[in-house]
């Protein structure tokens, strides 16, 4: 019950501020005639916009997270389906140029796999290389990414 209560909220919500006009509408008509139905309606529509919209801001919210959620676990799914087929946006019969190589790297590098002899990053126009026991930079290796990117810097600064 309480779940199709939820599921039902934005409907509930607008039943109400759709009930809410017409009672103060009919209200003011019956004190005042014309000039009171439109005083309910503005009473009516001042009430729901500081009382009943936030409820409906409320549950706008929560419709669009649950949005983001399902799209988030579904590109996680998308995302771990095309690794294990094995590559996803490049196809196993691909031609081996520096491009397709670079758009498999970086493939692999967003999915988080990343094999020695694929190219980690470019910085400050410089590819850093990852090694079996590190990065290299036009071949001289370093420990890892930052110590690479510390010596690009430094030769930047020298240079």
């Amino acid at each position: 019950m309480l779940r199709f209560l939820i599921n039902s909220y934005s409907a509930l919500v607008e039943i109400g501020l759709w009930l809410m006009f017409i009672s103060y509408a009919v209200a003011g008509y019956f004190i005042g005639g014309f000039g009171g139905l439109l005083f309910g309606l503005i009473i009516a529509f001042l009430f729901g916009v500081f009382f009943v919209a936030p409820f409906a801001a409320l549950d706008d919210i929560r419709k669009s997270t649950l949005r983001l959620e399902k799209m988030a676990k579904d590109s996680i799914l998308r995302s771990v389906s095309t690794v294990s087929e094995g590559g996803g946006l490049i196809s196993p019969n691909a031609v081996n140029t520096k491009a397709s190589s670079s758009m498999a790297a970086d493939h692999k590098r967003a999915n988080g796999v990343v094999e020695p002899g694929d190219r980690i990053k470019i910085f400050n126009g410089r590819e850093i290389i990852k090694e079996a026991d590190g990065v290299s930079v036009d071949g001289v290796k370093y420990s890892g990414v930052l110590a690479a990117e510390r010596a690009i810097n430094d030769e930047a600064s020298k240079g």
